[in-house]
Order: C-alpha cells, then structure tokens, then sequence
C-alpha cells in the first residue's frame, strides 16, 4: 500500500449501532437494549445518545482487502466478539 494510506480493518458485514449494543447483550445473556424515538432520547439523553442508535458503522474493508489480500478472522460481529469475551473468561 502507499506510504500514508488509511484502511477499515472491520468485518464484512456494515452495522448499525444498535446492532452492536444488541449482540454483545446477547452474547452477555441480558436484555435488548432499550432503544427509544430520536424525539425523546435526544431532549432526555442529550444530543449524542439521541443519535447514537441511529449511526451505523459502514466502513468498507474493499480497499485493505485489495492492497493487502487481508480477510478478517471473523467476518461478522458475533463470532468476533465471542471470541474477545471468551478472552475474559466470561465464557468457559
């Protein structure tokens, strides 16, 4: 790759943020998170929290996946974080 370039290094899969709070509950054995409209989270939350659930993290791995023939290990967030939680001994 050039000198300077920046590359995703994510999984194949774009995901909301919402999303990702939801998998690692899951994984936890907890609830959903509780995901309320815009029109109350933002006054309630405050602007950041009021958005937050509505980002999703669409960054492409093409271009590092091209320059360097990389593939992620995990190609979805489950499998991944599985693994990282497993890490810490929560799952035996």
């Amino acid at each position: 790759p050039a000198p300077g370039a920046t590359f995703f290094v994510v999984d194949d899969h774009p995901l909301a943020f919402k999303d990702y709070v939801n998998t690692i509950a899951a994984l936890l054995g907890a609830k959903p998170a509780r995901h309320w409209p815009q029109f109350l989270a933002r006054p309630l939350l405050g602007p950041v929290m009021g958005v937050l659930p509505t980002i999703s993290f669409n960054c492409p791995n093409t271009k590092l996946k091209q320059a360097t023939g990389w593939q992620p290990e995990y190609p979805e967030l489950g499998a991944g974080m599985k693994q990282v939680l497993g890490r810490g001994l929560l799952y035996s």
